[in-house]
């Protein structure tokens, strides 16, 4: 399930947008340290039947499930099944066999009178109803604010959701076989996993209803378990071997915009079976696209996509291939992995996200090029390095806050390379070989990381353990520093690497793995290939080229993308720039890349000039695109200057986003002229777009604000919504007319129903509207923390309150805490590690202003209590003493030395007291 939290999220390498897990020595992956295991499978659900009468126009169902019990052991008599918020629940036991049960909010407790022998069924019905749950199962439905909204309610699970609509045991390992019958109004297409078995209309109901009974006898968790219900345009293609399809979206959609989404399906599903060389496992394959409906997730037979997935003309050029093809077969790859064969625990969701995402690049490999697979591969390596630099956990481990919170960018792209390096070390013929086995071994059934293992063992007769103890159970991964050297005396290449990634603390360590190094010389392109040899006891490997008959003139660092690592290594401006400009069969995507960098990092004049040149001639657009990142790393005026021509260059779509990001990395005149006449073309894709008045507005520009403005009442999302991002970066503005008047335009755009604005944008617009507030006066904090306060208040679904919140997080909204925290109920559990972690955010703030405000009073009292002081004293210096006695005189005569002693230094302290005293207005 790849998982984005928000239309900029869903460029490729958003992975794990909404989860920012953290790994066990960092308290922000896991709080508690707690280790999850899977559940006892003592007494264990077989068949469930969910009934569910749905009315979508109050988002309420009355549900009952009908769930067939096994004993897998002696003695056993009670079970807990989840479901979480309903009311009117009543529990009836089918057999008469004597049932006590309790319902506490979260789960229905079961327990009967008599133990259970092995062997042994129970049946229990568990009647419900819920109303508007806050997770779990989504409703839409038009209203007077959002007239073309469209109808419908659908599930979406992972990883522990379906708690909130059906009682079940929710956990992966158990795997009943189901039955689904919908009631909804006659009008309304019901769907669910598996196969129709039939449908019945009750014309005497009013409104007039039906029914529809679908079964899926494949087990299945209840996290692949989908129900969807409501006005939907159904198109069927052509069955592919013998397996219907379907692609399905709300009514009004556009026909051919649908099938242009999902037109590679035929394709992809004949593929993916031979690549397992297992026929399809499923009965059907209907896909179905919903708006903003949880990222895409792979439901048995009835996949669900959000509608930021959808291919419309105006974003195909740039959409098409790199989003929506890629999401497409990743979930499909969950037809076998995570599907067929399913996860026994989270521990082990690499066996499902790691697969579905290397699949995602062997589409490529196989459909496409070998260029496009090294880029994706390559992107993979940088999404998961940057999670690293953040924190690193391994890539199976049992320690997490929430099962949700182990759906990072370890799992996906970080696991993607895991597969492909184990392909790369035993080789394709033995890596696809003991793939078919293992999927073929466990078809139907649950897995762990080792049931993969000794499948890839048995075929290669490799021992895999060091490589999963190091590169699965372990943290981290290799970087690398190398130094290169050429003798031109001795005819001698040196090469020597050394590990540098070891962090005690973080308890990462070194790796064992070999690395190719190729060298070509100048004379007749002689290539010579050797492997440095690098261990865990000292990290370091040398490679030495002797006997060369000329200078090198290029060198790659494993030319063919075995090893997850990364390199620093300065071969010289020559090599670098004759490596990078190579167009033969020694070069590829990575190695060029790295030369570009490197170049870029020298940043003398002739080494920009290289790279320059070579950009002007390079094939590859993702080369172009990532050029272009660093270049805008350097931020000087020649940077600008290359990065603007590179954009006025470039005429593939698929590279202008990243081109056009690093226009908005830093302010320059000549990357925001260049982004002005770039928005002249004609049409431009529309996530273009969405990304050039984001990098716009970053110049801080007054002028540009009309033009910007201008685009919020597009009809497009992408544009809309960019147009909404790109005012919420203004405010540094230093016209202060325009500052008011882009905060009233923000203000307006996130009330619910705000006219000519799209509601898919309303995230965006709350979003903006803190970030811009933010740098504004108090006055406006205020006002704007108000306005957020009362969509708080009003917010429905947990996209607009976790936005509002991270927008009252941004303005420092400290006296909303406890407004804040009364949210944390009405969001699911698994979300509520990411949600703690705003709300630690704002108490922060409230804490150290508590703080600042009770140090201030401090110091105020204290002030205070000082010139109290030194009143008193003034007081005392000018008030005469009281005339002596007999007796005090006779004493002052015995004693002179003690008037002395006490009297003069008060005297004299007090006597310039008055003087400082003044001075500080006292």
């Amino acid at each position: 399930m790849p998982k984005y939290s928000s239309i900029e999220d869903s460029g490729k390498g958003a992975y794990c947008a909404c989860s920012q897990s953290k790994a066990p020595s960092n308290p922000a992956f896991c709080a508690s340290g707690k280790k999850h295991y899977a559940p006892d499978l003592r007494l264990v659900p077989t068949h469930v039947e969910v009934h569910l009468d749905v009315d979508i126009s109050k988002s309420r169902v009355v549900g009952r499930t009908v769930t067939r019990l096994l004993a897998n052991d002696d003695g056993v008599r009670s079970i807990s099944l989840d479901g979480v918020n309903f009311i009117d629940v009543n529990v009836s036991d089918g057999q008469k066999q004597g049932l006590e049960w309790t319902y506490d909010g979260a789960a229905v407790h079961l327990t009967w009178f008599d133990a259970l022998k092995a062997g042994e069924e129970r049946v229990v019905t568990v009647e419900y109803t819920f109303v508007e749950p806050i997770t779990g199962m989504e409703f839409s439905t038009p209203d007077e604010h959002y007239p073309k909204r469209p109808t419908f309610a659908a599930t979406d699970n992972e990883s522990e959701r379906a708690r909130y609509w059906m009682v079940c045991l929710d956990h992966p390992t158990v795997r009943p076989t189901w039955e689904f019958h919908l009631t909804s109004l006659a009008s309304h297409t019901l769907l669910a996993n598996g196969v129709k078995s039939w449908e019945k209309t009750d014309e005497g109901s009013n409104p007039a209803t039906k029914t529809a009974c679908w079964r899926l006898d494949y087990p299945c968790p209840s996290y692949l378990t989908c129900v969807c219900i409501g006005d939907f345009l159904v198109v069927e293609p052509e069955p592919v071997d013998g397996i219907p399809i379907a692609y399905i979206a709300p009514t009004g959609t556009d026909r051919d915009d649908l099938i242009r989404t999902y037109d590679q399906t035929p394709k992809m599903i004949r593929w993916l079976t031979a690549k397992v060389a297992r026929p399809f496992p499923f009965p059907k394959y209907y896909q179905i696209m919903l708006p903003d409906f949880g990222g895409a997730m792979e439901n048995i037979s009835l996949v669900t996509f959000s509608s930021v997935f959808f291919v419309d003309k105006a974003i195909a050029p740039e959409w098409k291939i790199d989003m929506a093809d890629s999401v497409i077969i990743h979930e499909m790859g969950h037809s076998f992995f995570g599907d067929a064969l399913v996860i026994n625990h989270w521990e082990h969701a690499w066996l499902k996200e790691s697969w579905a995402t290397y699949i995602e690049a062997l589409w490529l490999e196989d459909s496409r090029s070998k260029d496009e697979f090294e880029y994706d591969m390559f992107n993979n390596a940088v999404r998961y390095a940057g999670e690293c630099s953040q924190y690193v956990r391994p890539i199976v481990t049992r320690e997490y806050e929430h099962s949700w919170s182990m759906f990072d960018r370890h799992l996906y792209p970080g696991g993607a390379w895991r597969l492909h390096m184990l392909r790369k070390l035993i080789g394709d013929d033995h890596f696809w070989k003991g793939v078919q086995n293992y999927v073929k071994m466990f078809d139907r059934r649950t897995v762990e990381t080792e049931d993969l293992k000794r499948a890839l063992e048995a075929q290669s007769h490799r021992n895999l353990t060091r490589f999963f103890d190091q590169w699965i159970f372990s943290r981290g991964y290799p970087k690398l520093k190398g130094t290169y050297a050429y003798s031109a005396e001795l005819r001698q290449v040196t090469v020597v690497f050394e590990q540098t990634q070891v962090d005690a603390q973080r308890s990462i360590g070194l790796f064992d793995f070999n690395l190719d190094v190729e060298i070509i010389e100048q004379q007749g392109d002689a290539v010579h290939v050797q492997t440095a040899v690098l261990d865990s006891i000292t990290g370091k490997a040398t490679v030495v080229f002797s006997g060369l008959k000329s200078k090198p003139v290029s060198v790659r660092v494993d030319p063919e993308m075995k090893v997850l690592f990364t390199l620093e290594m300065n071969a010289g401006e020559d090599i670098l720039g004759s490596t990078l400009a190579r167009r033969d069969n020694h070069t590829d995507i990575r190695n060029r890349i790295w030369a570009a960098s490197e170049l870029i990092k020298i940043a003398s004049y002739s080494a920009l000039h290289k790279v320059r040149g070579a950009m002007a001639n390079e094939p590859f657009h993702g080369v172009r695109a990532t050029v272009a990142k660093h270049f805008a790393s350097k931020r000087t005026m020649q940077a600008a200057e290359i990065i603007a021509e590179m954009l006025h260059n470039e005429k593939e779509p698929r590279a202008f986003v990243e081109i056009i990001n690093q226009h908005g990395a830093f302010r320059d005149s000549k990357l925001r002229h260049s982004l002005l006449a770039f928005l002249k073309r004609e049409d431009l894709p529309s996530r273009t777009q969405w990304a050039a008045f984001q990098a716009l507005a970053n110049h801080l520009v007054a002028e540009d604000v009309s033009l910007i403005e201008k685009q919020i009442s597009s009809e497009n999302r992408w544009i809309s919504g960019g147009a909404i991002r790109a005012l919420g970066r203004m405010g540094r503005l230093q016209d202060e007319e325009v500052r008011k008047h882009v905060f009233e335009v923000l203000s307006k755009l996130v009330v619910y129903g705000c006219p000519g604005m799209l509601e898919l944008c309303r995230p965006a617009a709350i979003s903006a509207f803190g970030s811009f507030a933010s740098e504004l006066s108090q006055e406006y904090k205020t006002r704007a923390i108000d306005i957020l306060s009362d969509v708080l208040h009003t917010a429905n679904g947990r996209t607009i309150k976790e936005t509002t919140v991270g927008a009252l997080v941004a303005l420092q909204a400290r006296g909303t805490l406890n407004a804040v925290k009364a949210v944390r109920p009405s969001i699911a559990v698994q979300y509520h590690p990411s949600f703690d972690k705003q709300v630690a955010a704002l108490s922060r703030d409230a804490a150290a202003t508590s703080n600042e405000s009770v140090l201030a009073l401090k110091r105020e009292v204290d002030d205070l209590s000082a010139q109290v002081r030194r009143l008193e004293d003034t007081i005392r210096a000018l008030t005469p003493p009281p005339a002596a006695s007999a007796a005090s005189a006779a004493a002052s005569a015995d004693h002179p030395q003690h008037t002395t002693t006490t009297t003069a230094p008060t005297a004299t302290a007090t006597a310039a007291t008055p003087a400082t005293a003044g001075e500080k207005g006292v």
